[in-house]
């Protein structure tokens, strides 16, 4: 024991803890991400208003990817898809087989993984769900290194990460960003519309030496344009959840 501190071994790591002050764990890189099996749960709400009219549309996702290492390159494989659309009191049920078996390949380019490949989705799925980009923001980034309970810090993409109180093996880490997005897109007869989408993201993980074992995120966007006089706006609101299977 030196002074008020007492030494532990937590992960092949000796750290020093404190009384009164809890375990600042060191969360590894995103290229430290450890193969395994993942499960997901994810449900969209869509809402779409003119005027005095309201379409509303809910899809609900749940998977099981399979994430595998070969090199410096992750391999992540859908080994099993259900995805159903509610519209109303009618719900349908979509077929995935074209699907399962897919590979997405990703790269550690700085601290997220970036997508360089991706799978086939046949059309028909296409049209529900962006089931090829899926994997582009799947993972969380790494977060700040170091970062004590309580405090917060900026992140390089936007993010500002919050550091909450662990058991010294788990770091857990909240976040939140904002962002405005301002285009312009092509509409029937090649009609240009401007378009503003304000996206809100929260989300919380827990990070071993392994990488991100653990995570949950609500994002939601707006938006609005101007079609021929008539205000049209849009609600998307997206909570995933995802867990690493022992």
């Amino acid at each position: 024991m030196r002074g008020s501190g007492r030494r532990a071994i937590v992960a092949g790591r000796v750290l020093l803890l404190s009384a009164g002050a809890l375990l600042a764990l060191r969360p590894s890189p995103v290229a430290a991400q450890q193969p395994g099996t993942y499960t997901e749960s994810t449900t969209t709400t869509v809402a779409v208003r003119s005027g005095d009219q309201e379409h509303a549309r809910t899809i609900a996702r749940s998977g099981t990817y399979r994430v595998t290492l070969r090199g410096d390159t992750l391999v992540v494989q859908a080994t099993a898809l259900d995805l159903a659309t509610t519209t109303g009191d009618e719900t349908v049920r979509h077929d995935t087989d074209g699907f399962v078996g897919g590979h997405w390949k990703l790269l550690a380019r700085g601290d997220a993984w970036r997508v360089v490949a991706e799978p086939f989705v046949p059309a028909a799925l296409a049209e529900i769900v962006d089931l090829a980009g899926l994997m582009g923001d799947y993972f969380p980034p790494a977060p700040p290194l170091a970062l004590s309970v309580g405090l917060t810090a900026p992140g390089g993409d936007g993010r500002t990460w919050e550091r909450l109180p662990g058991d010294g093996v788990v770091a857990r880490l909240a976040w939140t960003r904002q962002r405005d997005i301002d285009t312009v897109r092509t509409m029937a007869d090649s009609l240009g519309v401007a378009v503003h989408e304000r996206v809100t993201e929260r989300g919380e993980g827990s990070w071993t030496d392994g990488g991100v074992v653990g995570w949950s995120r609500r994002v939601t966007t707006t938006s609005d344009s101007r079609v021929a006089g008539r205000v049209i706006s849009a609600r998307v609101a997206e909570v995933v959840r995802v867990e690493r299977v022992p």
